[in-house]
């Protein structure tokens, strides 16, 4: 069964006060305040989810290399609670302002916020930008970025709690590399 946060009693507390969390994810967007209070991401928008990835079609039904094409990025998206930032939002949206960078940073949950991920967009765009709500729960909004560079950095995290070494990508999609 899946758990809808946005419906539950947590919704409405501050993630640094939240009991039983897993993630926190904040967004640091040029030129646009977030509401977030956490001590290392103060200012920044904070998001109940994100979503991306990159296709590559395979040609092993034809010849014997099976050879791939350019890949297919998708825009990343988050998705976040209405807050101060989406007048600012919807203006760079609407206007098509090259924003200067976008990075996002998901921590695990608790004391110390150990981040495990980080991505970092360069020369981004604001593709889309939604806005939904009803009468029985809070207003949020999804973003779409598209970029031209991305660098993704994971961590693992041993038992001990400490963050293991980084595994580090970057794409340049204008160049294709």
């Amino acid at each position: 069964m899946a758990v809808n946060r946005l419906n539950s009693p947590v919704a409405n507390v501050a993630p640094e006060q939240r009991v039983g969390g897993v993630v926190d994810i904040y967004c640091k967007i040029d030129g646009v305040d977030g509401e977030a209070e956490d001590s290392k991401h103060k200012g920044w928008l904070h998001v109940e989810s994100i979503a991306g990835g990159v296709a590559n079609a395979g040609a092993f039904a034809y010849g014997g290399g099976g050879g791939s094409g350019k890949a297919q990025w998708q825009d990343l998206t988050i998705r976040g609670r209405f807050d101060k930032c989406f007048a600012t939002l919807m203006k760079k949206c609407a206007s098509g302002e090259h924003i200067g960078s976008v990075e996002i940073s998901a921590c695990k949950a608790g004391g110390s916020q150990q981040e495990f991920l980080n991505i970092k967009m360069t020369n981004v765009l604001i593709s889309s930008l939604n806005l939904s709500g009803a009468e029985s729960t809070e207003p949020m909004f999804d973003c779409g970025f598209n970029f031209q560079k991305i660098k993704v950095e994971g961590k693992s995290q041993t038992n001990s709690g400490s963050m293991g070494g980084a595994v580090v990508a970057e794409w340049d999609l204008k160049a294709n590399t």
